[in-house]
């Protein structure tokens, strides 16, 4: 058993080669590969390059999620989550795991442990033997931007993104859905995360708002300005008048929640959202209330892709609408140590309702449950964002990134205890 210590670009890259090669034998042999992964957003897209990548030769791709034990017959690919590690029996296997420093080879199975996030390890392993295309490459991007401090192959990725001029890097913009592309209550009342109640989703309602607080949103020529439009003044007018109606409505105690860096992707986007922290909030919030098996079915079909954004844009204004009707009514119910209930009239992306409740509302360490259409859930995207593990037990469906039961008390048993 070989066992080393992983960091760096260069370190990783050297193990990726490695399973590069490793996988590429199995898969010559065999003809056939299982992809094994526990369901994150993150293995979903991982996976759906992986998949992308074999399209074009005659290897059989079998793409399974799983959050328990699995035993396969074919050389298998394995994703581990962040917090949830899965159990695959498989003659062959490759099982990557989440930041841990390990590189374990037995022959017929080895084990690595990467920081990078999965896309980007996907888009490594496969860029000898396959053709890149620009969607795996752009899915890839995605993830890699929206880590909080890009390490390894996503740093260099992002590097050579900003080299190849395909993406442009703002240190500091406002977190507002196409803020570069739209008028200004057209971008907001798309915008759910940051939630800005009585702006979000609801376009006219935010022209009165602004405009009454004498926020200029017109141009001399009658025109809806865009928020590039505006001069530093206007702009600084703009975010006093979000963040009071925070400060007001949410109890929000600094700007700083409205600001981040962020890359626009300028050649080829995912889903037709360049801004990469939107196309992952979008891939989060239509996953959690679809399927995430678009996310596959997009990498192939560009008509796919432009479907998940148009879900996003159908259904951000109920979701804006039920969230109001929650926050403001107080309608957040705390259960035990690590959770707290919503009682929702229509579904709602549970990590949406979780990173408002946490950010605004002092329920940090706990995970959103919504209840609705008579049943309850949380997805996996919510329990990686609070370092919780999830465990199956008697009446829990994982159902794409969902887990859900018919009712919350079942979800509570299936929580593991926050992981450090």
């Amino acid at each position: 058993m070989l066992s080393s210590y992983i960091s760096g670009a260069e370190e990783e890259k050297n193990i990726v080669s490695k399973l590069s090669d490793r996988l590429y034998s199995f898969i010559t042999k065999e003809k056939t590969l299982t992809i094994a992964f526990y369901p994150s957003i993150e293995n979903y897209v991982a996976s759906s390059i992986a998949l992308s990548a074999l399209s074009v030769s005659d290897t059989r791709v079998v793409l399974l999620p799983t959050i328990g034990y699995v035993s396969v017959e074919t050389p298998t690919l394995i994703l581990d989550g962040k917090t949830t590690s899965i159990r695959v029996d498989a003659p062959y296997k490759i099982h990557i795991v989440k930041s841990k420093k390990i590189l374990e080879d037995k022959g017929n199975s080895i084990r690595a442990g990467l920081y990078s996030t999965m896309p980007s390890v996907m888009l490594k392993i496969f860029e000898k033997t396959s053709i890149i295309t620009d969607a795996m490459y752009s899915y890839a991007l995605v993830f890699s931007a929206n880590e909080e401090k890009p390490k390894a192959l996503d740093h260099e990725l992002l590097n050579e993104a900003q080299n190849k001029e395909v993406v442009e890097k703002y240190e500091a913009a406002l977190k507002i859905f196409e803020w570069h592309k739209l008028p200004i209550c057209d971008a907001l009342s798309l915008t759910l995360n940051p939630f800005v109640p009585g702006i979000s989703g609801d376009k006219d309602q935010c022209i009165n708002i602004l405009t009454s607080e004498g926020v200029d949103i017109v141009d001399s020529k009658g025109m809806f300005k865009k928020i590039v439009d505006l001069s530093d003044k206007e702009l600084e007018k703009l975010v006093e008048v979000i963040f009071k109606r925070l400060k007001q409505k949410l109890k929000a105690s600094s700007i700083e929640g409205l600001v981040s860096r962020t890359y626009i992707i300028t050649k080829s986007t995912p889903i037709n959202v360049d801004d990469v922290r939107y196309a992952y909030q979008v891939l989060c919030y239509v996953s959690e209330l679809t399927d995430p098996g678009y996310i596959p079915a997009s990498m192939i079909n560009k008509l796919y892709a432009s479907y998940i954004k148009s879900i996003y844009i159908a259904k951000a204004r109920d979701i804006a609408l039920e969230l109001n009707n929650i926050l403001l009514g107080n309608k957040l119910e705390i259960v035990g140590e690590k959770a707290f209930i919503v009682e929702a009239s229509k579904e709602i992306p549970p990590s949406l309702i979780g990173d408002i409740a946490r950010k605004y509302l002092g329920l940090s360490n706990r995970i959103a449950i919504v209840c609705s259409g008579g049943k309850c859930y949380t997805s996996t995207i919510e329990l990686e964002q609070t370092n919780i593990p999830i465990k199956l037990v008697n009446g829990i469906v994982v159902n794409g990134v969902r887990v859900e039961s018919k009712t919350y008390e079942e979800l509570l048993k299936s929580i593991g205890d926050t992981i450090e």
